[in-house]
């Protein structure tokens, strides 16, 4: 038997480009730590991290937009 709460979240806009964005930054950093002691370049980890971190202001800059929208 399961139960619920009775609060069901809904998807708002901008939830996929935060999601990903953070699954992006996780693996940038990851993949930084990881060749960090092999001397490796490090501009696709960089790219990779703020490129994620890019996505996911670009995500809360829509939740934003739609917010403000509504408010009309």
């Amino acid at each position: 038997m399961t139960q619920t709460t009775g609060s069901k979240k809904t998807k708002t806009p901008g939830d996929a480009l935060i999601g990903f964005g953070i699954i992006v930054t996780i693996l940038g950093l990851i993949l930084a730590f990881m060749t960090a002691p092999t001397g490796a370049s490090i501009a696709l980890t960089i790219s990779l991290s703020l490129g994620g971190l890019l996505l996911v202001v670009i995500g809360y800059l829509k939740r934003i937009v739609v917010a403000l929208e509504s408010r009309r």
